[in-house]
């Protein structure tokens, strides 16, 4: 069965080509708008990992992050941050409070699916 991972970005561009290049990968991507829409989302199914956003309308990734981070149902789901917020450093991202790693947009997808199929391969 394939691994569920959540798209969460109020960029329609963006959503729209990373489901559709996970998907190309075998994942089962699914995508919301906003923090409040994803946590509805989550409420109601299992995913294996969640890609967020910072900068959202309604609820941002930040805020989100806490209420999935202080839920022991969903405490343990890798969170991924994207963001255009600061500069990339040398590497595969770097980290925040509540996240695995953070990639700064714009990102490069082979160096983020690196990074997915790591966390993944932990859980």
């Amino acid at each position: 069965m394939s691994k569920k991972i959540l798209v969460v970005d109020d960029e329609k561009d963006i959503v729209s080509v990373l489901v559709g290049r996970l998907k190309a990968q075998g994942y089962d991507a699914a995508s919301a708008s906003d923090g409040e829409q994803a946590l509805k989302m989550i409420q109601k199914e299992k995913f294996d990992l969640i890609i967020l956003d910072i900068l959202m309308p309604v609820m941002n990734g930040t805020e989100l992050a806490q209420i999935l981070k202080n839920d022991s149902k969903t405490k343990n789901i890798p969170l991924v941050f994207l963001t255009a917020l600061g500069t990339k450093q040398e590497g595969s991202g770097y980290s925040i409070a509540g996240s695995d790693v953070v990639f700064a947009k714009p990102f490069d997808f082979k160096e983020l699916l690196g990074k997915i199929d790591e966390l993944l391969a932990q859980k």
